[in-house]
């Protein structure tokens, strides 16, 4: 019978059509453990891929072949098109490429890979083989790690570690700043540097204590800094456990309580004595008082101190002979190629989302064929293998088509239907090419002896069928080479054996992993693979594949089934002196579903169980640190659960395990709807704020954010009780009222006894006449009581500059120096000359208190001068780092101020070697105004090195440019 030609299939006609790498090639690929796929080299579209690879990234394989390279990457600036196309230029080139790279998911949570890139052919075509390694948790233990270490480092508090001999393993900034060590000066030395001889027996009782196990908490004691000095310090010791139990050193943290303890000592001093002064003499108070305010000044010193292709699937099927359709879980049509759709005379119909009894109400003709079609889904599903047999469908025009059809099942990980594979190849051409071979030899077995000539010809159509075998022959050839290469690339040891045990392919890796060459090992038989790595013949994990019935299980560490697949751990102390091997089997099978062989991967994760060993050992180290912290540290949840609490968060609230941080901390059974540790995972910034427990104590609360080891959000919570700190504070405060209360009263009425005494004073002047002589009598009271109301009058500008927030304005500084030189030239000073030469455009930021400055530096030039004596004052522009200032030079001829005192008379009541013992508290006012005002005062020689030719002192002050007239205040006045 001689068939029409389809005009559908014409176009495909004598197409050879040959897979990859066949039914081998797609079980080695799928068994590999690292996500691999090929992508062209021209966009980076990816062409194929294996299970791996769709199941790190989220996506069926289907839905990853429509994806570039940029789409599975992160989308930040160094993980864009841009720099993957560069490295996959680099590997089309030639060059093999291996990197780290940050992918995203079908998701869109954000993953880290190691890559490794070689060009390859595929298909004909040149390609680009990618390897992709999920690092996730690495990165994620040693992001942990750096936080962890972090919050150490961060501790105002020294934190060090040491053995049990007492030798020193780490030391913190803390501990640096605290003991005067730098960490490279002092690990690896005895702790005993620190320790005064008078304390060294309680090293051993220290040691004695932790080596039992014991914890030692707030130890207040004594040691030993770097330059000899001797400080207070409260200690908590931990000991230090390895994965046994076992102790093996000891965490110390130290808290410098130096200033503390001298602070609570002055306090109660400075009390009792202003007790007994008030009931004494008000004189006393007074000095009692002004020592208060610089008690109170060192203690707030103190206290400061302690302060993160559709398209082109479907062009690429269509492009295909064959009939190919994929279908859902349910049966249901999601893609198919025009082949397909045009056999069923479905061009135009939308096909999608519709099972094949539904498509058949649109091609009623083949109903019989929908309904055989869907009846063999359901065996494939059944029988969860591949099946590979023949279909014939009857045409409208009475003929039958013959199909080779070939079914895959795909199953989700917990083995309920994904979809299904239906590649349909129209072989009646061949099926009828074969029924006429089978008829003409039959002929010619009849003919054989009259009809050579028709011997000939079929001799040459069955040479043609050789020709053809041998060019598909070949073709499969350079699969299996293509497939070689492949596995030769993988990063991983690798050796595939046959149904005999047979080794047929041991890649470059094992290679170096067994330092047995492949040319040596391929052929082999009888277990010869084991030999490299146990010193002897026995079963491997792939026996155990092949020969279920194997004894091999209990030589591993672990043996994990997984369908067909077998994964293991095992320890071969024979390998390389020790090695830690992850090995992967999975059995070959052929098209018909037979097992032809097996495939075993394994790895070298000796670094990787050591760094596992070394994180949970530093991760335990790191917890017993927390638990020894004298502050509570817990881990809270955006769903408000507590995932991790310290030693001191339990002792003082409970065991948090299965409650909520509202019910542990707060007593309530709802959380509030303002909570600043919430807002931390909204904002992603770390927050600080005071929280009083029920129990009265008062703790100063940190919030970072955190993230667990899956990525999830945490919040980090550090609490420090500073409920003593406070009630500290208080007393201070309370202290500094009554002195500025005691101060205030008696400023004002010795203030108002002096204008009383100097109105009676200057009465008698005037009234009494007195003989030159007799004079001083009362001048030199009159002036002592003046000297004593510009002392109070000092006193409350010094508090004022202090304590208060004095309003500031803008202030023409050269109209302010002329006026009050003027003011000296008006009151005709006897031997005294100043001389200023005025400056414009000279503003600042300061109030009526900066007279003050310029006029006690006046004063004291001619207080100290015991000759006619000459000032210059000079104001200019001074530029330094971008910024203007303006520098006021007052310069006298006077005795001079020598070095070693240059910086002591600026001072709080220094009194030096002079003529006239003032007060010592007017540069003091002096130093304490500039600085308020921003700016600095200092004094040196007028004549540089030439003490006696007089002094020069200096303030600097912040310049304003571009004031008009209107703003300068004359607050001056």
């Amino acid at each position: 019978m001689v068939k029409k030609e389809n005009p559908k299939k014409s176009a495909h006609k004598g197409i050879a059509q040959v897979k990859p790498s066949g039914s081998d090639y797609r079980t080695i690929y799928d068994s590999a453990n690292e996500g691999i796929y090929i992508h062209e080299i021209s966009a980076g579209r990816i062409i194929d891929a294996n299970d791996a690879a769709c199941k790190m990234f989220g996506y069926t394989r289907d839905e990853l072949l429509k994806h570039t390279v940029e789409e599975l990457s992160s989308g930040e600036p160094s993980y864009g098109q841009e720099s993957a196309m560069s490295l996959i230029l680099k590997a089309a080139a030639g060059e093999p490429q291996f990197f780290e790279w940050n992918f995203k998911r079908k998701t869109g949570e954000t993953f880290w890979g190691e890559v490794n890139l070689k060009r390859i052919i595929f298909e004909g075509q040149d390609s680009v083989l990618a390897i992709v390694r999920d690092i996730s948790e690495r990165k994620a233990a040693e992001k942990v790690k750096s936080l962890l270490a972090t919050i150490v480092e961060s501790s105002h508090d020294a934190i060090l570690s040491k053995t049990l001999d007492g030798i020193v393993t780490s030391w913190n900034l803390g501990a640096e700043r605290i003991y005067g060590f730098k960490s490279k000066e002092i690990i690896g030395k005895h702790i005993s540097v620190i320790i005064p001889p008078s304390r060294q027996d309680e090293l051993s009782w220290i040691l004695d204590n932790i080596r039992k196990g014991n914890r030692i908490d707030d130890h207040e004691t004594i040691r030993r800094r770097k330059d000899g000095s001797i400080i207070t310090v409260s200690l908590t010791i931990a000991p230090v456990f390895d994965s046994e139990g076992k102790v093996i050193g000891l965490s110390s943290i130290a808290r410098d309580i130096t200033e503390k303890k001298k602070a609570e000592l002055e306090l109660r001093k400075t009390r009792d004595e202003l007790e007994l002064r008030v009931q004494e003499r008000t004189r006393e108070l007074a000095n009692a008082n002004k020592a208060l305010i610089a008690e109170i000044n060192d203690k707030k010193r103190a206290e400061n101190a302690l302060r993160s292709s559709e398209e082109q699937l479907r062009v690429l099927i269509n492009a295909m002979p064959d009939m190919v359709c994929f279908k859902d879980g349910e049966g249901r049509w999601i893609e198919s190629n025009k082949s397909d759709l045009e056999f069923f005379g479905l061009e135009g119909v939308d096909y999608k989302g519709k099972t094949d009894l539904e498509l058949a109400k649109h091609s009623p003709f083949y109903l019989d064929a929908f309904i055989r079609c869907y009846e063999s889904d359901e065996k494939t599903w059944e029988t969860g293998t591949t099946i590979h047999g023949e279909e014939m469908i009857p045409q409208p025009d009475g003929s039958v088509d013959v199909f080779d059809v070939i079914k895959v099942p795909l199953f989700h990980p917990d083995g309920s239907r994904r979809g299904l594979v239906v590649i349909g190849r129209d072989i009646t051409e061949r099926v009828e090419a074969e029924k006429a071979l089978l008829k003409a030899r039959d002929e010619l077995e009849e003919r054989v002896v009259d009809r050579t000539s028709e011997l000939a010809e079929a001799n040459k159509v069955l040479q043609d069928e050789i020709k053809e075998r041998k060019r598909i022959e070949e073709a499969i050839i350079n699969s299996e080479r293509q497939l070689s290469d492949i596995i030769n690339f993988l990063p991983d040891a690798t050796f595939v054996v046959d149904s005999k045990g047979r080794v047929i392919t041991w890649n470059r890796a094992i290679e170096e992993i067994t330092s047995v060459s492949s040319a040596s090992m391929l052929g082999k038989g009888e277990y010869e693979y084991s030999i490299p790595f146990y010193g002897e013949r026995r079963p491997k994990l792939i026996d155990l594949v092949l020969n279920p019935d194997i004894s091999v299980e209990e030589k591993y560490d672990y043996v994990n089934k997984q369908n067909s697949t077998l994964v293991a751990e095992v320890f071969i102390p024979d390998l390389k002196g020790g090695t830690y091997i992850w090995a992967k089997a999975t059995p070959l099978y052929d098209s018909h579903g037979n097992v032809i062989g097996a495939i075993e991967t394994i790895r070298d994760i000796t670094e990787y169980k050591r760094a596992e060993q070394a994180v949970e050992a530093e991760s335990k180290r790191l917890f017993s640190l927390l638990d020894s912290l004298p502050a509570f540290v817990y881990l809270q949840g955006p769903d408000h659960t507590i995932k991790f609490a310290n030693k001191y968060f339990i002792d003082n609230f409970g065991e948090p395990a299965g409650k909520f941080c509202f019910q542990v901390l707060h007593d309530r059974e709802n959380s509030s709807k303002i909570c600043p540790t919430m807002e931390v995972f909204i904002t992603k910034e770390p927050v600080s704020w005071e929280w009083t427990s029920d129990s009265g104590k008062t703790y100063q609360i940190y919030d970072y954010p955190f993230y667990d080891l899956d990525g999830s959000p945490l919040v980090l919570e550090l609490g420090i009780d500073i409920t003593e700190r406070k009630r500290a504070e208080e007393e201070l405060r309370d202290a500094k009222m009554q002195a500025e209360l005691y101060l205030d009263l008696m400023a004002h009425d010795i203030n108002n006894m002096n204008h009383v005494a100097m109105g009676y004073l200057e009465i008698a002047n005037e009234k009494i006449e007195l003989n030159d002589g007799d004079k001083p009598l009362i001048s030199k009271p009159l002036e002592m009581m003046k000297n004593s109301s510009l002392l109070i009058d000092n006193v409350r500008k010094i508090q004022r500059a202090k304590y208060s927030n004095l309003r500031t304005d803008v202030i023409d500084l050269g109209k302010m120096l002329g006026d009050i030189t003027q003011q000296y030239k008006d009151e005709s000073i006897r031997g005294v000359s100043i001389s200023y030469e005025p400056c414009c455009n000279c503003f600042v930021l300061a109030n009526e208190l900066l007279r003050d400055v310029f006029t006690n530096l006046i004063d004291n030039a001619i207080k100290h001068s015991d000759k006619h004596v000459k000032i210059n004052i000079v104001l200019e522009h001074l530029f330094e780092g971008g910024n203007e200032y303006l520098g006021v030079y007052v310069e006298d001829n006077g005795p001079g101020i020598p070095d070693d005192i240059k910086e002591k008379i600026f001072g709080r009541l220094y009194k030096g070697p002079c003529k006239d013992k003032g007060s010592g508290i007017g540069l003091y006012l002096v130093n304490t105004l500039v600085t308020h005002f921003g700016g600095k005062v200092w004094v040196e020689d007028r004549v540089p090195g030439k003490m006696e030719n007089g002094s020069r002192f200096v303030v600097i002050l912040p310049s304003i440019r571009n004031v008009t007239p209107v703003e300068v205040k004359a607050t001056y006045i």
